[in-house]
């Protein structure tokens, strides 16, 4: 089934050459019929009840929004949720194994909702790679990054992940950024706003608490912030 993919991505590479790039993602699966029949027959449990190759749909899933995203906004429910054991098998490989791409996190912005509501459960492929949830955190704080979320609302993915995580996750999440930052010779002033607006809004919920241990995680990854230089004197100190 991997190679199914690499199959797809190659046909719609070589069509390129032929084709305008908006009609190759308008036709989607329609201009490879063969690699449709192969999804969707693997995809049904029935068919293929193997956690190996579900995993496989979690590791090309942001590819498979790229050669037919309207197949994959179809089927994300089946790839991630049907029978609970294949779905967190998936998701737990793709969070581990691709990145948060803007377009991807459309499609799957309920998939996210949902690995934040079950985060204290115990990952299924724990020791196989990077963590899950550390994964996760990694991710939104990306999506943050770049606007596509943010925080403040109770329906939000930020509130409701800090709300959840652990202390050490939530610093795992803020450490994160400041080891981010430092990769780049200049930010954009309205994403170093982002951050400085993230980073006050946990700063009161601390003082909020009246408890500073719970929290010695996130106060601790200011330490990477504040050494980035990204941040004016002022603010920083």
């Amino acid at each position: 089934l991997n190679t199914v993919v690499k199959y797809a991505l190659w046909i719609r590479n070589n069509l390129k050459k032929e084709r305008s790039e908006e009609e190759i993602d308008a036709a989607g699966f329609e201009l490879m019929p063969e690699v449709k029949a192969l999804l969707d027959k693997h995809l049904d449990p029935k068919n293929d009840p193997s956690l190996a190759i579900r995993s496989v749909y979690g590791r090309w899933f942001p590819w498979l929004v790229l050669l037919d995203r309207k197949w994959a906004g179809e089927n994300c429910e089946k790839v991630f949720q049907e029978n609970g054991l294949r779905g967190r098998v998936a998701w737990e490989t793709y969070v581990t194994h691709c990145e948060p791409y803007d377009i991807v996190f459309d499609v799957l912005k309920n998939q996210y909702e949902r690995a934040i509501e079950h985060l204290h459960e115990e990952s299924l492929t724990k020791g196989l790679g990077r963590e899950p949830r550390e994964a996760l955190a990694e991710h939104l704080m990306a999506l943050y990054w770049r606007g596509k979320t943010g925080f403040g609302d109770p329906a939000d993915l930020i509130a409701a992940f800090f709300k959840k995580a652990s202390p050490e996750l939530r610093g795992h999440a803020l450490a994160f950024i400041g080891r981010v930052l430092p990769r780049y010779e200049e930010v954009d002033v309205k994403i170093i706003q982002r951050m400085k607006n993230l980073w006050e809004w946990r700063i009161a919920t601390i003082r909020q608490s009246g408890d500073r241990k719970e929290y010695t995680e996130e106060l601790s990854a200011f330490l990477q912030w504040f050494a980035s230089g990204h941040f004016e004197d002022n603010w920083a100190l």
